[in-house]
Order: structure tokens, then sequence, then C-alpha cells
């Protein structure tokens, strides 16, 4: 697997959750409580991505990674958090 396939595989898991916490902004139609599915989102957002920057350092392409898709998943769970406290009081 090379860089770019690499940060294609990342930035397609990054958005596959980025896209389930948006059917949790919009639809809510969840049978857990919200909290907790960001909580185990999150993580195995978190796990996928150090699996895959092991890949990576393990392969000497670490920088590219470490710049841009795990800055990139925490981003979108720091983006997550600040919307639920400010925007969604109520939610």
């Amino acid at each position: 697997m090379n860089n770019r396939n690499l940060i294609i595989v990342a930035l397609g898991l990054t958005t596959l959750i980025i896209l389930a916490l948006v059917n949790e902004f919009f639809k809510r139609t969840l049978l857990i409580p919200s909290d907790y599915y960001v909580i185990v989102y999150c993580i195995f957002l978190i796990l996928v991505n150090f699996f895959l920057y092991r890949y990576a350092k393990k392969n000497g392409k670490d920088k590219i990674f470490f710049k841009w898709i795990l800055g990139f998943s925490l981003s979108a769970i720091l983006i997550y958090f600040l919307l639920k406290l400010f925007l969604l009081k109520s939610f």
C-alpha cells in the first residue's frame, strides 16, 4: 500500500465517521444515547488512525499521515463537541 492509498483509506474512514455524526445531528434516530454513540466512534476513529499511523511509520511515510490525517480526525471530534456545546444545548 503506497502513501496515496493510505491517505485515501484514512480519509474515507474519517468521512464515514463525520457522516455518522451528521446523521446523529439531523435525524436523531439512534437507539442508544448520543453521547455514548459519539464516544464509541471517537475511540474507533483514534484506534484506526493509530494503527494506520503505525503502518505508515513502519514504511517511512509517517510525516504526511501525522500532519494531515490525525489532525483532520481530531479536528472533526473537536468540531462535534463545539457544535454540541454551543448550538445544540437541548440535544
